[in-house]
């Protein structure tokens, strides 16, 4: 005989067609070290502000750091087409793209400085999902080579990404032959 998994059971709270599921239960444990969680939320209007908390869950793993609440972003969670266009359009300009090498904005000072807390931004999602929350970028950490979902908002750049022009520019220099 296995355990029954439990399901968690709905809750009608007299809203016509809501249904609502009861909150995780914290447990607290004496002597541990305090665990941070990524704040969220079971409304959808959190995701439809452009004004909220981090949107980079790793900026709440940092030890003794509280990241800001109220961090202003260029869009939404649930942005259009053209929005997204205009946005990777302002932030290239700004030295983020594929290849840029960047740092979490909302960490303790000067963890900037340190290449070991850098990333490189992997992917660039240019195509908002038809349902989910979209971010715009995929950024690779040096530190521990996990790949996390991040908007420009919450970094800053390092150094900018290079065209395929500049990158071969830079290797002839250098004597490599290329063709």
């Amino acid at each position: 005989m296995g355990r029954v998994k439990r399901q968690p059971e709905p809750v009608d709270k007299g809203t016509p067609g809501m249904f609502y599921f009861e909150e995780p239960v914290v447990i607290k444990v004496p002597g541990k070290a305090k665990v941070m969680t990524f704040p969220t939320s079971t409304s959808g209007a959190d995701a439809l502000s452009k004004i909220g908390v981090c949107r980079l869950r790793s900026s709440y793993k940092m030890q003794q750091y509280d990241p800001p609440q109220d961090v202003v972003y260029d869009l939404t969670e649930h942005p259009t087409q053209q929005e997204v266009r205009e946005y990777f359009h302002k932030m290239t300009i700004g030295g983020f793209g594929e290849g840029a090498i960047v740092a979490r904005r909302y960490a303790p000072k000067g963890r900037w400085k340190y290449f070991h807390q850098w990333g490189i931004l992997v992917i660039e999602h240019t195509v908002p999902p038809s349902a989910g929350k979209w971010a715009p970028y995929s950024v690779r950490w040096l530190n521990d080579n996990s790949v996390e979902q991040a908007w420009a908002e919450d970094l800053v750049v390092i150094h900018s990404t290079l065209g395929e022009e500049m990158l071969t520019d830079i290797v002839e220099s250098q004597g490599v032959d290329v063709v």
